[in-house]
């Protein structure tokens, strides 16, 4: 074997030689490109993300809340106001700190910090006030700890096939939308909603932390790989180099930017507009 080893082709001794990142490629085409992969982690960080409780599951719990504080529902949609006004005021800011520290360092924490806010439920007490601290704790964390860093990830490791990586992504937040609200009902009937939300946030903090934190890397120059798993034409790819794209004083004087955010806002106020009874 090690003779036969030794008896490689030189194209293959030289490639072995020049570095990680011919290695990779040389790797790469034998295996599963480590993007899907990557698709899969962020797949199942948004199943398991702040969104499937504060947002899908959250018809569910209003009228347990509603019942147990004996108010009305208006009352307890308040705290849904909250959240949506943490996390649309901090949306942008978690973008810049993406940009800056990278996502993975932003998601990871950020996971696990809705986790333990999600299982802190049991601590509310008999002041609805509490529930709305804890809304709006949600809707702070809920920004980065959700599609924004992952997107993010997802465009480093995709450009060609960017859209459907996106996607195939998006796969874990709609089972959840799915999945969470008849387990939410099930779990509320049995063990009333503070421990619904605990139980939960228990399964956020523990099951996709380990996919985070040793699976999910952040970009594929980092490893040698190329995005796609295609070597670009262009020669100065490489390892470390800066992300091409646009910067944000060319962005947002542009018609496309705002028309994007006016159907992202017009597409929020019809699915959490609800009808006067």
């Amino acid at each position: 074997m090690l003779l036969s080893l030794a008896n490689k082709t030189p194209g293959h001794r030289q490639s072995f030689s020049i570095g990680s990142q011919r290695d990779q490629l040389l790797f790469s085409r034998s295996r599963v490109f480590y993007g899907w992969w990557i698709v899969a982690i962020a797949a199942v960080g948004l199943f398991f993300s702040e969104p499937t409780i504060a947002v899908y599951s959250y018809s569910v719990f209003l009228k347990a809340v509603s019942q147990d504080f004996r108010v009305g529902r208006g009352a307890v949609a308040l705290a849904f106001t909250f959240h949506n006004l943490c996390t649309a005021s901090l949306t942008p800011i978690i973008g810049y700190m993406i940009d800056r520290f990278g996502a993975k360092r932003i998601v990871v924490p950020a996971t696990a910090l809705v986790g333990l806010t999600a299982i802190f439920a049991k601590l509310i007490g008999a002041a609805l006030w509490q529930y709305y601290v804890f809304y709006a704790a949600l809707g702070v964390l809920g920004p980065a700890a959700g599609p924004v860093p992952y997107s993010a990830i997802i465009a480093r490791w995709f450009d060609r096939k960017r859209g459907l990586a996106l996607g195939l992504m998006s796969f874990g937040s709609g089972l959840a939308a799915i999945g969470y609200p008849p387990v939410a009902q099930l779990l509320i009937a049995q063990s009333g909603w503070r421990s619904a939300y605990a139980i939960f946030g228990t399964a956020i903090l523990f099951v996709p932390i380990l996919f985070l934190t040793f699976l999910l890397k952040e970009d594929p120059r980092r490893d040698g790989l190329f995005p796609d798993g295609v070597a670009p034409v262009n020669p100065r790819w490489v390892a470390g180099s800066q992300v091409e794209g646009l910067d944000w004083h060319q962005i947002w004087p542009s018609g496309t930017f705002w028309l994007l955010i006016s159907a992202f806002f017009l597409a929020g106020c019809s699915a959490h507009a609800l009808p006067r009874c």
